[in-house]
C-alpha cells in the first residue's frame, strides 16, 4: 500500500512531498518518504538510479569540504521551505557511486551535495568518510 501511495504521489512533484517524515534520524538508509523526495528532486539527473533502500553520504560547504548528515540536509530543506516556500536547497547534486566505489565506501550507494559550488571527486569523499569512520566521527552504513 505504501509503495502504491508513493507511486501515486511521484508525478505531482515536490508540492506533494511531505517533509515531516524526512530527516528524523541520521541513519544513512533512506525511508520511503526520503527516497521519494530525492527521486523527485534528482529526476533529471539520476537516470535509472532509484533512491529506494539506498544509503547516502551527505556533503556540504562551498568547496564540498564538510561531511554532513541526513538530518542536517533535511533541516536545511525545512528551513528553506519555511523561509522561501521551496522544497530544495541550493548547490545540490547527485553522485551515484560505481560498484567499486560502493565497496570501498563500505556500502554507501550515492553522494548528495548541498550548498556546494566546487564538488570534490567521489574517491576523495570516500577516503574522507573512511578516515572519519575509523575515528568514529562518521557513521558507517547501518
Amino acid at each position: 500500500m505504501k509503495l502504491l501511495l508513493l507511486l501515486v504521489l511521484l508525478p505531482f512533484g515536490l508540492s506533494a512531498q511531505k517533509l515531516d517524515s524526512c530527516g528524523l534520524n541520521n541513519s544513512s538508509l533512506l525511508n520511503a518518504q526520503e527516497a521519494a523526495y530525492f527521486n523527485t528532486r534528482h529526476e533529471d539527473t539520476r537516470g535509472e538510479f532509484s533512491f529506494l533502500n539506498k544509503r547516502l553520504i551527505f556533503i556540504t560547504g562551498e568547496a564540498g569540504g564538510m561531511l554532513s548528515s541526513k538530518r542536517g540536509y533535511f533541516d536545511d530543506v525545512k528551513k528553506w521551505q519555511a523561509a522561501y516556500k521551496r522544497n530544495d536547497v541550493g548547490g545540490s547534486s547527485l553522485i551515484v557511486l560505481t560498484e567499486a566505489q560502493r565497496l570501498q565506501s563500505n556500502g554507501y550507494d550515492a553522494i548528495v551535495t548541498y550548498w556546494t559550488i566546487v564538488h570534490p571527486s567521489a574517491d576523495h569523499i570516500i577516503k574522507r568518510v573512511n578516515r572519519k569512520a575509523t575515528k568514529h566521527q562518521y557513521p558507517l552504513p547501518d
